[in-house]
């Protein structure tokens, strides 16, 4: 298998998902010096009232906003399933839920990338927590936050999403891939909540 990789690494040598440089190995998806600006561990972050307390990797400005961008205006599942790896590990010691919950993004979204970006965030981080991955949330509409200002953000209601007919755990872990004004996460909390959910933590691989 090696011997074969090597081979491939040599017909299509492997770029970094950030800068796009060429690498010398396809073990990683980063360059070395790309890989050495993600943080290790992620830090709490300003949350919105639905949520007891919110987790981000780093400011959504520099490196980890352009790998999210990869992930959702290139359609690269390769750089959203990095990106959850690299925030599951970056929540290790940090919270005790009983599952990790995606933020769903509209259906058109969805189907034009071909995946759900948080629905792969989720996965990672459940994978990396050992954690139950428990997709319970659906997003009504086709209305999505990118482009609106600050007040139409904030006007996104719990409505927007229902609630699976299925069991809720008493404390979950919602993860998004950006938290700017918090509506979103907190619309989400919201609804848990009108659905028997006792407490509500967040995670994003980037804030604002």
């Amino acid at each position: 298998m090696n011997a074969w990789l090597s081979f491939l690494d040599v017909l299509a040598p492997p770029t970094c998902l950030a800068c796009a440089s060429l690498m010398l190995r396809s073990i990683s998806v980063l360059c070395d010096p790309c890989a050495s600006q993600i943080p290790k561990a992620a830090r709490m972050v300003g949350h919105p009232s639905a949520v007891s307390a919110c987790w981000s990797m780093g400011p959504y400005s520099g490196l980890l906003g352009s790998l999210v961008r990869n992930a959702k205006y290139k359609r690269s599942l390769l750089a959203a399933d990095h990106l959850g790896h690299v925030l599951g590990e970056g929540l290790v010691g940090k919270v005790k839920v009983d599952a990790v919950v995606p933020v769903p993004t509209t259906f058109p979204r969805r189907l034009y990338r071909g995946f759900d970006q948080a629905d792969r965030l989720a996965q990672g981080v459940s994978s990396c927590l050992s954690l139950e991955y428990r997709p319970i949330l659906s997003r009504r509409g086709v209305s999505r936050q990118v482009g609106k200002d600050a007040t139409g953000r904030r006007n996104l209601r719990p409505e927007a999403f229902s609630v699976r007919p299925m069991e809720c755990p008493e404390s979950i872990l919602l993860v998004d891939d950006v938290k700017t004004t918090g509506a979103t996460l907190n619309a989400a909390a919201r609804q848990l909540k009108r659905h028997g959910v006792a407490r509500i933590y967040a995670a994003v691989v980037a804030h604002c």
